[in-house]
């Protein structure tokens, strides 16, 4: 079964260009143009993941990772952004899982995406440990 990847980006050609990358990996791929959209698909559609960008109208990826915390505590969050003076430890401590900047290479992407990966599917295996004992 293929991974399903949330992509939350306000311009159309980054989203394009992303979606375009991963399904070309093999995941699956849904898409939201902003933060009440990208909750409501984390409602109704359960991702594995979601990239997210920080920059956006209306509701920004901060809000978006405030308001994520009480749908998927345990959804990784991949921040993907091009604001040049946003500092990783200060996306990290919102609860992001990594942090990559606009433009990023592929490789870069898909690193993201399996640290983010198998960061959810450690705290799955600790989840089921407990509550085995």
């Amino acid at each position: 079964m293929s991974k399903r990847i949330l992509v939350v980006d306000d311009e159309p050609d980054v989203v394009k260009a992303i979606v375009s990358r991963l399904k070309g990996e093999g995941y699956e791929v849904i898409t939201a143009s902003g933060g009440k959209e990208a909750l409501d698909k984390v409602r109704s559609q359960r991702p594995d993941l979601m990239l997210l960008d920080i920059i956006m109208p209306g509701m920004d990826g901060i809000e978006v990772l405030q308001q994520l915390k009480e749908i998927d505590p345990d959804l990784p969050v991949v921040i993907i952004t091009a604001h040049p003076s946003l500092e990783p430890k200060d996306i990290l401590k919102y609860g992001a899982s990594g942090y990559i900047k606009k433009p990023f290479e592929s490789e870069e992407l898909k690193g993201a995406i399996k640290e983010g990966l198998e960061e959810k599917k450690e705290t799955k295996d600790v989840q089921k440990n407990f509550s085995h004992r």
